[in-house]
């Protein structure tokens, strides 16, 4: 029995490899080639499973793969079939790399077997014929991610979770939809991250553990939609400069802390301010960066220290409540985020108004500038101060009226944001134009201080403002 697995095996792969290059003598062009090869390869797995079930066999022959793969790249032996246009990837050497990986774990906890076999499976023919489908559509099927398009990220999510389905059918998994779905979902988002051959070994292995964690964690689904959309959103970060690397790395940080700490709700409360930030920030975006430019100290692509300036105390309040379960610290979370929501929206739409003015010095001040205020930006900020807040006491189940207070509260945090801004942040003014401005240089000269304390700076406003929000929230709730 095992003697003939090994013989069917490795008879397969050199019948895979055979095919491919039987269809590139036909005139197949090589990206078809690969992925039919990447399409049929995904059998092995079924052999394997029929001859050698779970034993060191099937670690044997993955190896041998593995090695037989990575000599045949380094030597150039099938690069007219299975090699990668332009960047000279190994991703025929990573998928044999994650399979053997797989195949190790499958041999500590059996149970692995099956998540492996839906790995597989994903990543044949989810990643591969999603890769035709994407190459073949060319009307209507746009760049969402680099090279990576519309279609094809769709399609690598739905054959994925379809894939597993079929698996948790067949052999009696009892995998919801829904988790099937968040699968697929995963397996798209990190084929659409990866790079230079990478999803052969990242989308195998992210489909293999959530897959696992479904047989073992019950309570995984609390955390999936963070564990299946965080690669959705570190793409649109990217791809939409909202970001800067280092803010990217604070991002995930807050997003893992939250996920853990509060479950799905704190990750579409983190969600939520960030795509409603970057809306704000797009809207008639050359006309506020024509306005901008000159006074704000960054620009709209925020580094790690503004993303933890406007989100670390949140995270704090998440940490609390997680530790003590009190409402009064979840409470504290959604006013510290409904408060920087608040605050980024009343800047983002603030400075289209026609005109600002500093109601704490009593004068008009130019559009853009820290501590002026519009009926513009004002009402945009309650909107959404609101906004947040009703859908964050919605999401962890608090009353109505806990969710007017807490909007209440971060309202009066953008005032004291507003407040900060005018009296305390440093501003400085040029020497050349005379310009009011955060930045120290202007014209390429050093600015003047004119304006404020030292330690306050935009960041150290934004920080203090979320904080006094959630000190008030928490006094309020810990007394009601």
């Amino acid at each position: 029995m095992i003697l003939q697995g090994y013989c069917i095996a490795f008879g397969y792969a050199l019948v895979c490899i055979a095919l491919g290059f039987l269809a590139r003598r036909l005139g197949l062009p090589k990206p078809y080639t690969r992925k039919m090869i990447h399409v049929t390869v995904g059998a092995e797995w079924v052999i394997l499973y029929h001859f050698m079930g779970v034993s060191i066999h099937f670690l044997i022959v993955c190896l041998a793969c593995f090695a037989f793969l990575f000599v045949s790249y380094r030597l150039g032996w099938f690069s007219s079939t299975m090699g990668s246009d332009g960047d000279n990837a190994p991703g025929t050497v990573y998928y044999a790399l994650s399979m053997s990986l797989m195949a190790a774990v499958t041999l500590l906890d059996p149970v692995f077997l099956l998540p492996f076999g839906i790995a597989v499976a994903c990543t044949s023919f989810g990643d591969g014929a999603a890769g035709i489908i994407g190459q073949a559509v060319r009307r209507g099927n746009p760049k969402i991610y680099r090279k990576k398009t519309l279609f094809g990220t769709l399609s690598i999510a739905l054959i994925c979770a379809v894939c597993a389905f079929g698996f948790s059918l067949y052999f009696s998994m009892d995998l919801s939809v829904w988790a099937c779905l968040c699968i697929g979902l995963l397996s798209a988002g990190v084929e659409l991250l990866s790079t230079k051959g990478l999803d052969n070994i990242l989308v195998p292995l992210a489909s293999a553990a959530l897959s696992y964690a479904y047989l073992r964690l019950p309570w995984i689904d609390a955390y999936v939609l963070s564990i299946a959309l965080t690669p959705f959103i570190i793409a649109f970060a990217i791809e939409k400069r909202a970001l800067t690397r280092g803010g990217i790395v604070a991002a995930i940080l807050l997003d893992a802390v939250l996920t853990v700490t509060l479950g799905n709700g704190g990750f579409i409360v983190l969600c939520l301010f960030f795509g409603l930030g970057v809306l704000c920030d797009k809207i008639r975006k050359r006309k506020k960066q024509a306005i901008l430019a000159s006074k704000e100290e960054k620009g709209s692509c925020r580094d790690s220290v503004q993303v933890l300036a406007n989100a670390a105390v949140a995270a704090l309040m998440a940490c609390l409540y997680a530790c003590t379960k009190h409402t009064a610290f979840i409470a504290a979370f959604i006013a510290a985020m409904a408060e920087a929501l608040g605050d980024t929206v009343a800047s983002g739409i603030g400075v289209l108004a026609k005109g600002a003015y500093d109601p704490f010095r009593r004068r008009a001040c130019e559009r853009g500038m820290s501590g002026g205020m519009s009926v513009l930006g004002t009402s945009a900020s309650l909107i959404a101060c609101v906004a947040l807040s009703l859908v964050g006491c919605g999401l962890f189940s608090l009353p109505l009226w806990q969710a007017a207070c807490i909007g209440a509260i971060a309202f009066f945090g953008t005032a004291v944001d507003s407040l900060l801004g005018s009296l305390c942040q440093l501003k400085y003014r040029c020497a050349v134009c005379g310009c009011v401005t955060e930045r120290r240089e202007h014209c390429e000269q050093p600015t003047v201080h004119t304006e404020g304390f030292r330690p306050f700076n935009n960041d150290f406003v934004n920080l203090s403002s979320t904080f006094v929000s959630a000190v008030v929230t928490v006094v309020v709730f810990l007394f009601i």
